[in-house]
């Protein structure tokens, strides 16, 4: 909670707007979080590669990776008037609306609503 929901927040947003990802991955996508102090670079698991992580260190930062950062669950609106929800992985949270995308057991399933 707290500190990380900004951090989560602008990175979902980022994602849809700056790099045209779906809702679905948006949220899924692993997230990273600094907050100062401590100074040190928090991230989930699968968040930055080997290569990234070493270029990191070589920089002076300090890493750790840690459990789930932030939960988002959201609807979109899209251009046609269809609604996407999209549910977070890290919580049993749900979101409703024509079209759910649900991951269980680490597969994306598609639900119709009424």
């Amino acid at each position: 909670g707290g500190s990380t929901i900004t951090t989560t927040i602008f990175q979902v947003l980022t994602q849809l707007i700056d790099y045209n990802f779906s809702l679905f991955d948006a949220i899924q996508n692993p997230r990273f979080h600094h907050q100062w102090p401590p100074d040190r670079i928090d991230f989930e698991k699968d968040c930055f590669s080997i290569e990234t992580q070493k270029k990191l260190q070589e920089m002076g930062h300090q890493l750790r990776e840690r459990e789930p950062i932030g939960r988002v669950d959201a609807i979109q609106v899209l251009p046609n008037r269809k609604k996407v929800g999209v549910g977070d992985r890290r919580g049993d949270d749900s979101a409703s609306g024509a079209i759910v995308y649900l991951v269980r057991q680490g597969k994306q399933i598609k639900v119709r609503c009424k």
